[in-house]
């Protein structure tokens, strides 16, 4: 009797156990927790008479969308209104197509390989459905070009997973992300998806983020990362998670227990999930009737997705017409081709040349003697059998431009058509200082900006510290004549003191480097003009104050103050980092209070948008993780600060070093407090926040603003 129970004790604990580590390993998985929607695919179903469109939808923990509790509408673009209910149906795809997936498996020397793979074989390659196809990249030291696409995973594992070894040196995972997108294609019938499974963020230069996205959007393609932190491994999981976000898809990471046998733990979890997530697709039944195409021969579509939480997610989509019967039967009829540009988007920033490519579907079908037209700005810029452009933005003037191509028989037929691409080209400024001299500089300085063109009016020029580039300060602006502007700085030491003035006690001086930038045409443009290159200024320090210039009489005394303070200030400095990280993570206890405060966020005075503080921790950032984002500003980092209920009061905090916020009009610089009054004014890059109550919602803002910033 008591082993019958002291067995059931055990059962219970051994039970209870198992339930909580699996708690803590769920713990240990976090997500980019953004919605998504992308509309991959749209073919003319001749049995039901209808298009479908194929869309991969899910919700912000990447699980399936109720579409009973969602609204999804389809637009004709331009149109006015949407199609009726009736003509655009929607419901969750029962089976969904099959899917090309690239995997990018990094292989450097941290990576506990054996096991990541043999979980990836088991949990995944052999759980996707047997139609689905798979390709591997490896990237390490160096890259591998995608292999060819295995309907049998198990080949594919035998072929290329069993025999990996790793690699030491630094990753190229960025790369081989790029190299995998280049095995995709665009107005692919399939769903495309790129998996990376990475555990080390990269530390060489290689491909960009940009040059990524670009590319995955140009396609249709998602990017599903996995960032997984090991016992010698740590990525960049917040740049992964963007990579995701920005392709409509999710991106997870684990970084829990370091043993190999938890990290496969987390995988195969991983795994369950993104296979969960591949299959959380929907169909939309569109009647096509009335609607012609437009010059690429297809009708497009935008495909919107009301969550009923305030969020809409929103795609567009491509849908041929319905096939004409030929009067002939003997006549086979010229399939419907689509072409489309692999490696740019509508609206993309170019300020370097780059070859422009374009992609044809059905590649197998094109007439050996086809030809590509590109037309830029209306004009023929190039006809020949080259699939590709080089387009050179320093041999046009900076702004707007359209590139389109046609696909044409050798009778001259055009076959299809790319949409019109807007492209905006940049001049790149190039800054000098007049003088020749750029170290150890003093007093008056000339900062001349070459390289504009006539649609320049003028340049504005912004100074950073070099060790935080990426936080910059307008110093003033210049107008152009013949193409140069120059602009001159008074006393560069004063100016250095005023932007940085933590420096100004520092006998090694000031490390600057300043950009310039032109505006563009109209608000919404991109930068006509900037500088690639910074100016880099090694700006001499002030005179140090000397304790000999005093009378020999309080000279000691005040010395002995002099070292008392500075000892205090570093003895201070070395706990205030980690005690403001304490403060901003911990809430204490006390309630917000009754009166509820708010933050309205505007930028250059419009787009005016006001958030109620219902919590005692609000995060502010570019980060897609924050509660107010703030986005398109490089000058605002993705974790800037924070609004904080401590103590009884309202304060703005910075969440990392070198960080620099106004509030009412005074800098903070790195991590610190700044006591929020009703109203107070916060400024980060471009943006301006204003905290204030309530009540005061309603009036115009502009009578709560303190400074003008």
């Amino acid at each position: 009797m008591f082993r019958n129970k002291l067995f059931f004790v055990m059962l219970m604990l051994f039970l209870a156990l198992g339930s909580a580590l699996g708690v803590s390993a769920q713990q240990d998985i976090t997500s980019s927790n953004e919605p998504g929607l992308s509309a991959y695919t749209c073919a003319f179903n001749a049995e039901l008479g209808v298009a479908q469109i194929r869309a991969s939808l899910f919700d912000e923990t990447g699980g399936s969308v109720p579409l009973d509790g969602a609204n999804v509408s389809v637009s004709r673009v331009g149109a006015s209104a949407p199609l009726t209910p009736e003509n655009a149906v929607s419901s969750p795809s029962e089976t969904r197509p099959p899917l090309r997936v690239i995997i990018v498996l990094d292989v450097t020397d941290t990576m506990p390989l054996d096991g990541v793979i043999d979980t990836l074989i088991n949990t995944f390659l052999l759980t996707l459905a047997v139609e689905d196809e798979v390709a591997l990249v490896t990237a390490g030291s160096s890259v591998t070009d995608p292999t060819q696409f295995y309907v049998d995973k198990g080949t594919l594992a035998n072929d290329h997973l069993f025999d990996l070894t790793v690699q030491q040196g630094d990753n190229l995972i960025n790369d081989g992300i790029l190299r995998a997108l280049s095995a995709t294609q665009p107005n692919s019938p399939a769903r495309q998806v790129v998996l990376v499974i990475a555990d080390s963020a990269p530390q060489v230069q290689q491909a960009s983020n940009e040059e990524i996205i670009t590319r995955a959007q140009a396609s249709q393609t998602q990017i599903i990362p996995i960032a997984l932190h090991t016992q010698a491994g740590s990525p960049d999981d917040e740049t992964l998670f963007s990579l995701a976000e920005a392709t409509s898809s999710f991106g997870f990471a684990y970084d829990g227990d370091k043993r190999v046998g938890e990290i496969q733990s987390g995988l195969q979890t991983i795994f369950g999930r993104i296979l969960a997530l591949m299959n959380n697709e929907i169909v939309i039944n569109t009647n096509l009737a009335d609607q012609t195409p437009d010059e690429t021969g297809f009708i497009p579509f935008d495909v919107s997705v009301d969550l009923g939480n305030g969020t809409t997610l929103t795609d567009r989509v491509s849908c041929p017409p319905p096939p004409v019967a030929s009067a002939d039967p003997s006549i086979p009829v010229l399939p419907t081709f689509a072409i489309a540009f692999t490696n740019i988007v509508d609206g993309l920033n170019v300020n370097a040349p780059v070859l422009v490519e374009v992609g044809v579907q059905p590649f197998d079908a094109l007439p050996l003697d086809a030809q590509f037209r590109f037309i830029l700005d209306d004009e023929q810029a190039q006809d020949g059998p080259e699939p590709s452009f080089n387009f050179n933005p320093q041999a046009l003037d900076p702004g707007r431009h359209t590139l389109r191509v046609q696909l044409r028989d050798v009778a001259g037929e055009v076959l299809a058509t790319t949409p019109t691409t807007t492209v905006f080209t940049q001049r790149e400024l190039a800054l000098t200082a007049a003088s020749g001299v750029t170290t150890n500089v003093s007093g008056p300085l000339t900062i001349v900006v070459a390289n504009g063109s006539a649609n320049m009016a003028g340049v504005q020029l912004r100074a950073a510290e070099a060790n935080a580039p990426d936080i910059t300060y307008p110093i003033g602006s210049a107008q152009f004549a013949n193409g140069t502007a120059s602009f001159e700085i008074a006393d560069i030491q004063a100016e250095a003191g005023r932007l940085f003035p933590q420096q100004g006690d520092t006998p090694q001086g000031w490390n600057l480097l300043i950009t310039a930038i032109s505006g563009g045409a109209t608000p919404e443009d991109p930068p006509l003009g900037t500088t690639r290159v910074p100016l880099v200024l090694s700006v001499a320090a002030p005179q140090p104050f000397s304790l000999d210039s005093l009378a020999q009489g309080p000279a000691a005394p005040i010395a002995a103050i002099v070292v008392a303070l500075v000892l205090n200030g570093v003895l201070f400095s070395l706990g205030k980092k980690a005690a403001m990280k304490r403060t901003i993570a911990a809430a204490d206890k006390r309630d917000l209070p009754q009166q509820l405060m708010c933050v309205t966020v505007s930028r250059g005075g419009a787009g005016r948008q006001t958030h109620m503080l219902t919590k005692k921790t609000t995060l502010v950032g570019r980060g897609s993780g924050n509660d107010i984002q703030l986005e398109d500003d490089a000058n605002v980092s993705r974790q800037h600060g924070a609004i904080i209920w401590r103590g009884g009061k309202w304060y703005f905090a910075n969440r990392k070093d070198k960080l620099k916020t106004k509030v009412n009009g005074k800098a903070y610089k790195g991590m610190m407090m700044a006591k929020l009054d009703d109203p107070t004014d916060v400024e980060m890059g471009s943006y301006q926040l204003v905290f204030h109550s309530a009540e005061q919602q309603k009036r115009d803002l502009a009578d709560l603003v303190k400074t003008n910033l």
